[in-house]
């Protein structure tokens, strides 16, 4: 759909964006566990996560940069096969961010835990979007959808958001800081302002929302009894 980001460079100030996304995910990754990590995208392969103690970690991407090359619709794994995933940037630049969801849902196991970084529209990262040059740029020319909004997809699938963080509290545009005085303000004061978000989502067993199948089987099927019927009142 959009053209793609091959890599974190190619973003503004990109390794101080990787390295804070990486500072942001790795206590999440900590506590992580099972048998196989998989990193979904071009830029979920460049991301560190020597601080999960998963053993297999594999990485898949459209391009040749990871160990498969794949489409995100049509992933190559066994059904309930992983136990934790990593997307970063990848909903964004998808013709059908949902269709990609319910895959990765397919392939992950029950209680796994998918990572999910977007972009967050209700930031200062939104400004580039006004400015000409800035808008055909990345990450800009992405579609950045809101939390809430990706919350909402990830319970209809029987995910639970257990955590939400934001990161990076800069447009991106200009001199970029960690140590930014008014950077680490709004952090404190208004920290829902957040470049960048991250979803920590487990799936569970069944969704949250249940479906009107769900619903029809669970319903108690009342039936009269062959013998019921009105009593006729007695006269004293």
């Amino acid at each position: 759909m959009h053209n793609k980001p091959n890599s974190w460079i190619e973003l503004p100030h990109g390794e101080l964006l990787k390295q804070n996304i990486e500072q942001a995910l790795s206590p999440m990754l900590s506590q992580s566990f099972g048998y196989h990590l998989l990193k979904i995208g071009r830029l979920s392969t460049e991301i560190n996560t020597e601080h999960s103690s998963i053993p297999n970690q594999l990485s898949l991407s459209d391009k040749p940069l990871a160990h498969a090359i794949c489409e995100y619709t049509h992933l190559p794994i066994e059904t309930s096969s992983i136990d934790s995933i990593v997307c970063s940037l990848l909903l964004e630049y998808e013709a059908n961010p949902f269709k990609i969801l319910r895959e990765i849902n397919r392939i992950q196991v029950s209680g796994g835990h998918l990572y999910l970084i977007g972009c967050n529209p209700m930031s200062m990262l939104s400004f580039g979007k006004l400015v000409p040059k800035r808008k055909h740029a990345y990450p800009w020319n992405g579609r950045f959808f809101t939390s809430h909004r990706v919350r909402d997809w990830l319970e209809v699938l029987g995910y639970q958001v257990v955590e939400e963080k934001k990161a990076i509290y800069h447009p991106l545009i200009g001199k970029y800081s960690d140590y930014s005085l008014w950077q680490n303000m709004l952090e404190d004061w208004i920290p829902q302002v957040g470049s960048f978000y991250i979803l920590n989502a487990k799936k569970l067993e069944c969704p949250l929302t249940p479906s009107k199948a769900w619903k029809k089987k669970r319903a108690p099927n009342w039936a009269t009894a062959p013998s019921a019927g009105r009593v006729p009142r007695l006269e004293d």
